[in-house]
């Protein structure tokens, strides 16, 4: 994506922090925040936050066909 305008424009959607969806997983108390999910960016990433309790399992092996996958951590330590 390149962008061509000489100037720059406001494009930026303020959303508050208690104004995002999110769940909990009952089975293992990991909590998703979806930040900012591709209806928000108009599909162009999407952006998660994954709250995981200690020694809990993450997803399964897998891949994703149409997009790539990063990871942050902030705290703690994380096993592929």
């Amino acid at each position: 994506m390149t962008y061509m305008r000489d100037a720059g424009e406001v494009s930026a959607e303020f959303r508050a922090r208690d104004d995002v969806d999110s769940l909990t997983f009952r089975t293992s108390g990991t909590h998703v925040r979806f930040v900012a999910p591709g209806s928000a960016t108009r599909g162009q990433f999407g952006l998660f936050e994954w709250n995981m309790q200690p020694r809990t399992g993450g997803a399964d092996a897998h891949f994703h066909r149409t997009f790539s996958e990063s990871f942050f951590v902030t705290s703690g330590t994380v096993e592929f």
